[in-house]
């Protein structure tokens, strides 16, 4: 009974410390996003994303992901301590640490999942988990930053770059990664649905926006306490409970799901473009309607991905989605030079949304022709 006890308290624990490795991006493009004045939310992220690519390397050298990420880790802890000592954040090597640590979440995350044969119960557990520690953490960064205190912003960042320090240290055992070569990724790419990572990518990509916008869209609204970093999250993690909640009522097919979604997505993404952060309840309903689509996308493609079990899969799906959203951003960059103005990354995002939906649209149709009845 006491082994059960311990093993379930065990399990607990190693969710929440995994909790903050998918957390750590998230929380990384929040402290840049207060801490380096002097980089766009653009270039933060194409340096984060940069770090993300960079696990695509581990399989090629044969190193061990959970090593590898020690070591970026136990670097994001020196970083945190020159920045406690210098009073200066080193933006590159923070975001570049950042995005192979975080990107790794998926690795880790289908781990813990891979351990229990009610794999659903412990993913429902794990975002749950993730959606307490984001508010938690969100809310004392964002309290920090108002009592303008770098020193205590950083030490409290630097506490949460520990945990998952700990984690793999205390409940992770360094699995053996067998090296391979260029061809071998690209053989074993082939096998992706490629469509379902764009969708995924889009709604991640959409996930990271937010992260880097709401400590500016915080600034806009300092009257009321809807208009704060916790005020926000929290109406943004209504919006993800609230799609699961919806989730276990619906009986739809995950296709007809992932078009509603991707709507919804595209709407509120033109909204954010143009006018909805003009007025702070614009701006609330615009953030719960991101919490609810972007997880209703990822969770209509999700049972997909997981299905990739072994380790060289799961880096390779992760590789491709950073690759995806640097190809993203880089569409941005294209759009500001032709269209001689600025592009921001809503409207990108709404444009590349309805380019998915045609696309889906489009598959179905064929589908229906093709298998129609005689």
């Amino acid at each position: 009974m006491n082994d059960k006890i311990n093993h379930q308290f065990g399990t607990i624990v190693a969710l929440f410390m995994c909790g903050m490795i998918s957390l750590h991006g998230g929380i990384t493009l929040l402290y840049l996003s207060m801490t380096s004045v002097a980089s766009t939310s653009q270039e933060i992220l194409i340096l984060y994303l940069s770090g993300c690519l960079g696990i695509v390397l581990i399989p090629l050298v044969g190193a061990s992901c959970e090593r590898v990420v020690l070591v970026a880790l136990a670097a994001k802890v020196l970083l945190v301590s020159c920045a406690l000592l210098t009073g200066s954040v080193w933006t590159i090597p923070e975001a570049l640490c950042s995005g192979l640590i975080a990107s790794s979440s998926f690795y880790f995350a289908m781990r813990e999942v891979s351990k229990s044969q009610n794999g659903k119960l412990l993913v429902s557990m794990l975002i749950l988990i993730i959606n307490i520690e984001s508010l938690v953490w969100y809310a004392a960064l964002g309290w920090l930053s108002e009592l303008q205190s770098p020193m205590w912003l950083s030490f409290a960042y630097g506490i949460a770059t520990i945990l998952p320090l700990l984690y793999i240290g205390t409940f992770v055992s360094t699995a053996v990664t067998q090296r391979v070569d260029i061809k071998h990724l690209l053989d074993l790419s082939k096998s992706l649905k490629h469509y379902n990572l764009n969708c995924y990518m889009l709604a991640v990509f959409v996930v990271n926006c937010f992260n880097l916008s709401l400590h500016h869209w915080a600034k806009l609204d300092e009257q009321h306490w809807w208009g704060s970093i916790p005020g926000i999250t929290g109406f943004y993690i209504l919006g993800i409970l609230s799609s699961v909640a919806l989730l276990s009522r619906l009986k739809v097919r995950n296709e007809k799901l992932l078009i509603v979604a991707l709507v919804g997505l595209c709407a509120i993404a033109y909204w954010l473009g143009g006018g909805a952060t003009q007025d702070s309840l614009l701006l609330i309903a615009a953030v719960f309607g991101l919490g609810v689509t972007s997880t209703l996308v990822m969770s209509s493609i999700v049972a997909d991905l997981v299905k990739t079990h072994d380790s060289l899969s799961r880096l390779l799906v992760v590789a491709v989605l950073a690759a995806m959203q640097v190809c993203l951003i880089s569409l941005i960059r294209i759009a500001e030079v032709f269209a001689e103005s600025v592009v921001n990354e809503w409207q990108v995002i709404a444009v590349a949304g309805v380019a998915l939906i045609v696309l889906k649209i489009r598959q179905l149709c064929i589908e229906g022709f093709l298998f129609k009845p005689q």
